[in-house]
């Protein structure tokens, strides 16, 4: 009978070479896991960063195609006529240049650190951090649209339909259209009381810097404070003129917004840098007074860069010759398109495996593992591209006399 074989073990070679063979398949399996979770990052990081691109792009896109609306269009009107006291002085009542920009200076800060948007006093304006800066007026859609009633020149009030029964507040800067020849802005003097049925008044003056009152007490002239636009003043004051009905004119609030990149108070991850963001400076009243408020719209916005399209319309055919920096734009009511480039950064600073070197509009270069992407959009400016045809209504002279 013949004795059993001998149980035999692995030897020293044989247990070597199994434990390299699951090392490199580990070893693999680690890296293919590292590489999934950095591309799963970069792929967060990127959906994170066209989604606010495309955000941004949606609010700023809606401005810039009403920059300049009024309410409705008005054949042959050249500009609004400005009544607010000093109103060219102030970037949120400066009506008769509803779209303007601000190129970035050559010291990594905005040329409007101290001066854009212009503002008197100037603590009262926003302070951009870095890329351009722009300053879009319009009428406001969104919130009112009275309509004027039976209302003559030679009144002090204005009485109005509110179809969204809110009123306007008091101290706020007003649109009045008649859609036929004119518009103005004014700013509403009182009552205190916003109801849908209370008289807007529109007195002289209000005595505080950001509160400037009107140039006139009836929407024509009846004093020689500067008018930025309307009726010439020439020594003593005009005779007012014969009495005029504007039942149905239209009144909007004015929409004025100043966007600009600022310094969010939020902080990058275990670091105390303040991440950058988009801001947009927006007007409102308080207390009866002009006030102006920054509202965050887009974290993680690292540069903003806009070129204005230059052109002309011809039969009714708008054409673009040019995108021109701010500084070589001389006249901005030439400017029929906004195109804006907005540069978006992850907060972390591990998406990508290696440091990489970003340049900014300006010429400073940033180097981190963050991800970054430029986005570019342009608007067109829908009063300025298309030429509706004259509204067939009644003659009447413009809303301030003639």
């Amino acid at each position: 009978m013949r004795p059993l074989a001998r149980s035999r073990g692995l030897t020293l070679v044989e247990l070597l070479v199994a434990m390299s063979i699951g090392l490199v398949v580990v070893g693999a399996m680690a890296a293919l896991y590292v590489r999934t979770a950095q591309s799963n990052r970069q792929l967060e990081a990127l959906a994170r960063l066209q989604e606010s691109a495309r955000y941004a792009f949606e609010v700023l896109g809606y401005d810039i195609r009403l920059a300049g609306y009024t309410g409705c269009y008005v054949p042959n009107q050249p500009t609004a006529a400005n009544f607010v006291k000093n109103g060219a002085n102030y970037w949120w009542s400066n009506i008769n240049q509803p779209l303007y920009g601000q190129d970035e200076a050559a010291d990594n800060n905005a040329a409007g650190d101290s001066g854009f948007p212009k503002v008197a006093p100037g603590a009262y304006g926003p302070k951009a951090l870095r890329g351009d800066t722009l300053v879009v007026l319009r009428a406001n859609m969104e919130d009112n649209l009275g309509t004027v009633g039976d209302y003559y020149l030679d009144t002090g009030t204005i009485s109005f339909t509110d179809p969204n029964g809110t009123g306007f507040k008091k101290g706020s800067l007003l649109l009045l259209t008649d859609c036929r020849s004119q518009t103005v802005l004014f700013q509403k003097t009182g009552p205190a009381d916003p109801a849908p049925t209370a008289p807007i008044e529109h007195a002289v003056g209000m005595g505080s810097p950001l509160s400037p009152g009107n140039c006139v007490t009836d929407l024509y002239v009846t004093s020689t404070c500067p008018v930025s636009s309307g009726p010439t003043l020439s020594g003593s004051t005009p005779t007012p003129p014969a009495p005029m009905n504007v039942n149905g004119a239209r009144l909007a609030a004015l929409s004025a917004h100043a966007y600009y990149l600022r310094a969010s108070p939020y902080k990058y991850p275990n670091s105390s840098q303040s991440i950058p963001a988009l801001y947009r400076q927006t007007l409102g009243t308080t207390s009866g007074q002009v006030s102006t408020t920054a509202e965050e719209l887009v974290s993680g916005v690292t540069d903003l860069q806009i070129q204005y399209g230059l052109g002309s319309i011809t039969d009714g055919k708008s054409e673009i010759t040019s995108y021109s920096n701010a500084s070589e734009v001389t006249d901005w009511s030439k400017v029929l398109a906004v195109r804006v480039t907005l540069t978006l950064e992850s907060p972390d600073d591990s998406v990508r495996a290696d440091s990489q070197s970003f340049r900014l509009g300006n010429g400073a270069t940033l180097s981190d593992r963050r991800l970054r992407r430029s986005y570019t959009t342009t608007f067109g400016i829908r009063n300025r591209l298309t030429v509706p045809p004259p509204v067939q209504t009644p003659s009447s002279p413009p809303i301030y006399g003639s």
